[in-house]
């Protein structure tokens, strides 16, 4: 029962995700924790991330910019060595409350204010960006938000977005999946369901992909504001 319902979650969670370039762990954790437990929901997401990711980033390599990666992945990579090695003296509540507040902060500017927020060329955006969220994903595993709204303020459109997003997600999934290595959280418990998630996100991704021809930049607009909106409150209100 347990392997339909896991396939079924991971579809819906690779459909979101292919459409909108973000969202997957969002949706999965919050259905599979409750089913299997953190233990093993926590590594199977990221083993299930890191096809998903790739998968995207093939289909629309064609919009790929490596120069826009370039310093947003390096200072990711020392930003997340910096959060594993130790940044546990900051409270966390009080860390990822804060980044809710931000979250949520842009979102209302963005939905609402007289002027889209909009980040040049410049590499220190990149670099406090990239750092920040290195940070956040080494120490709390929640370093995504901040890339999602880096590249929401460049002013990408869809498919450059959904590429340029996967690019760099995949650093940190792949920090993530060597830490569970090191830890031995990848257990026989979750490779056996590895089978029908891996199944139902492919089925979800193609999915996704045909949806995704037809959304207008404005509607992918306001999908990607209401996800971020999703997430702050996510990090928000366990905390108040």
């Amino acid at each position: 029962m347990h392997t339909i319902a896991i396939g079924i979650t991971f579809g819906i969670a690779a459909f979101v995700h292919t459409t909108a370039g973000f969202g997957s762990a969002l949706i999965a954790m919050a259905i599979l924790v409750p089913l299997i437990g953190l233990s093993v929901a926590a590594p199977l997401v990221a083993i299930i991330a890191l096809p998903l990711q790739l998968m995207i980033i093939l289909r629309y390599r064609e919009r790929l910019s490596f120069k826009a990666l370039r310093t947003i992945v390096i200072a990711l990579m020392i930003g997340t060595l910096i959060g594993i090695s130790g940044i546990s003296w900051i409270d966390e509540d009080i860390l990822l409350t804060c980044l809710g507040l931000f979250i949520l902060a842009y979102v209302v500017y963005t939905a609402f204010g007289k002027h889209q927020l909009v980040l040049g060329e410049q590499n220190r955006w990149s670099l406090l960006f990239g750092v920040a969220s290195g940070v956040l994903n080494g120490a709390y595993n929640s370093g995504g938000p901040i890339i999602v709204v880096y590249y929401k303020s460049r002013g990408h459109m869809p498919d450059e977005f959904r590429v340029n997003v996967q690019s760099t997600f995949i650093v940190a999934t792949f920090f993530v999946i060597l830490i569970h290595l090191l830890h031995g959280n990848i257990t026989g418990e979750v490779v056996s369901y590895y089978g029908s998630s891996f199944i139902g996100m492919v089925i979800g991704f193609g999915s996704g992909m045909v949806v995704s021809r037809y959304i207008m930049p404005v509607v992918f607009h306001w999908l990607v504001l209401g996800l971020l909106a999703i997430l702050g409150l996510q990090l928000l209100l366990p905390n108040l």
